[in-house]
Parts: structure tokens; sequence; C-alpha cells
């Protein structure tokens, strides 16, 4: 009698492991339906590469037509990220979708649960379900992956964007700085202007009326000389816009090459961390995609522990 329930449990179990898909291989996308072509599974491939990178959590994404006979999706999902073992330390994230089918679940290992609770796992599902009624797959998936990795602060930009964003922050901190220029210097040419109109007045006043002084209108033809009157002298006045002109120079010259200065070092600096982080991470590169659970290979591992997964996430159709 105990042989034969062994055999029973034997068979039970074989038939449910053949029902369980082995991963595939270098891939975090595992498209069984058929539904995505290779450039968009590149794209999601490099985005969750990223996340498990910078966030150390594993995202598998399985795409089926029609869940196995007798499965619901919530123990085809658990059985996914106990057998693959998705996770390094019980906090791997797995998303099943059976399109014939119309369900979906986002299933949470047991250390990710706080973050993704049951209640934002369904918002998260409930975004991917516009696109889904549209029959855009890579849309869908494409803003599970963006929301995942909104939870886990993780920037998608390389660092060579990161840096252009920051060159166009100073950039327009530097733009900043030329409009209080002129806003400090406007006062300075006002007055300037003021000056030298009265200095034109003045002169023409003196033209005008030179000719009835010494007597007889001859003496038009040799004009006085304007410095000759005390009053005329345009030194004092021209005297503080100059100075000001002069010392906003000095420090726009000054600013240049600090900004200059900083610009170099900034982008040696983004260059020696782009390189090192190359060298650490490799994050393009595709021998590591789907290496669950950290382990040498992406055809899945048999271990004894669940890899944390409980039933923890949230299941919704579309």
């Amino acid at each position: 009698m105990k042989k034969f329930l062994s055999l029973i449990l034997l068979t039970i179990s074989i038939t449910v492991s053949a029902q369980i898909p082995k991963p595939m291989p270098n891939t975090f996308v595992n498209d069984y339906a058929g539904l995505l072509d290779t450039a968009e599974i590149i794209n999601l491939n490099k985005k969750i590469n990223i996340i498990e990178k910078r966030a150390g959590i594993q995202l598998a994404i399985v795409l089926i037509d029609t869940l196995p006979t007798n499965y619901e999706i919530e123990d085809f999902s658990l059985l996914i990220g106990r057998k693959w073992g998705v996770g390094k330390n019980n906090d791997g994230l797995v998303y099943v979708a059976a399109i014939s089918q119309r369900k979906q679940r986002l299933e949470v290992a047991r250390n990710s649960e706080k973050k993704f609770t049951e209640t934002r796992s369904q918002e998260i599902l409930d975004g991917i379900k516009p696109y889904f009624r549209e029959k855009d797959y890579y849309g869908g998936l494409n803003k599970l992956v963006e929301e995942i990795a909104y939870d886990l602060n993780v920037d998608f930009q390389t660092t060579a964007q990161q840096s252009a964003v920051k060159n166009a922050e100073k950039d327009g901190k530097w733009y900043e700085y030329i409009g209080g220029l002129l806003v400090f210097l406007a006062p300075f040419a006002v007055i300037y202007y003021i000056i030298k109109r009265r200095q034109r007045n003045r002169a023409m006043q003196e033209g005008y009326y030179s000719g009835y002084d010494g007597g007889g209108y001859g003496s038009l033809s040799a004009p006085r000389k304007y410095s000759s009157r005390p009053y005329s002298s345009s030194g004092l006045g021209t005297f503080p816009a100059g100075a000001a002109t002069g010392y906003l120079a000095n420090e726009l010259m000054d600013k240049l090459s600090e900004e200059d200065k900083e610009k170099e070092e900034e982008e040696e600096k983004k260059r020696r961390e782009q390189e090192e982080y190359e060298a650490r991470h490799r994050e393009d590169d595709e021998s590591d995609y789907g290496n669950w659970g950290g382990g040498s290979g992406s055809s899945g591992r048999s271990q004894s522990s669940n890899s944390g997964f409980s039933g923890g996430g949230a299941t919704s159709d579309w």
C-alpha cells in the first residue's frame, strides 16, 4: 500500500514538473506565446538587467497562451518562481500572463513584499490593462518594468545621459548668471546714456551761441573746444560705467575659466566612472540575462528552498 501511494505521489510530481516549462536561455523574457519581436525582447532585457544590477532584484517575465490543465495562474506563477529559483535573497518577482485567458499575475517573494504589497502589485497590473486590451503587449510589459524600476529607485539613464542632463542644468545656471549681469549693468547703461545725452546737448548749445561771442558771426568759423569749459569734461561722468564694465568683464572671464575647468574635470570624472562601471558590471553582457538566483546558468536550479515565494502578489484580468 505504501509503495502504491509513493508511486502515485511520484507520478503527480513528475506530471507537475512536466507542465512547468524550463526557462529560456540568456533572457529574462520568456515569450512562449510568440508575442514579441527580437528588438522588443532586447529592450526589455536591457532594462530588467539594469534593475538587477542596480537594485539586486530579479524579475522573470513569462508569457503563455493558456495555463496548463487544472492550474490556476497563482499556482503556475508560484511554481515558476520556486522551480526556477528566481531571486538571490528570497526577493524575486515573477510576472505571468496567460494571453488567451486574459489573466495576469505578479508573484512577489517574501523579502520584496514590503515594497510590492498586494495593493501596489494590483496598481501595477492595472497600469498594464489598457495596453493589453489594445494587444500592445510590449507597451504593457514596458510599463510593468518601468513601474518596478520606479519603486526600486532605478534610473535607466546611462552615465553619459546623466552627465548630459547635468551639463544642461549647468548651462541653465550659466544663462541665469548672464541675465543677472545684464540686470546689474542696466542702471549703469542708463546713467551713461543720460550723461552722454547731456554732453551732446551742451555741445550743441555751445556751437549755437559761439557765433555771438567776441562780436559778429565770423567766429562761427572757429568754434570753441569743448574741453575748455569746466563742465564739459566727460571723465567723471563715465567713470562709474567704465569701472563697472571693467570689473564685470574680469568677473565674466574668471567665471568662464572656472566653468571650463569644472566641465573638463566633470567629464574626466564621468569617463573614469563609466569605464569602472562597465568593467565591474558589464550590464550589456547577455550571458547574465536570466541567470536565476545568481547561479552558473539560466536553465533553472533544483533547490530545497522555495526562493521565498509563498503566495504574495496580486492577480487580475484585462
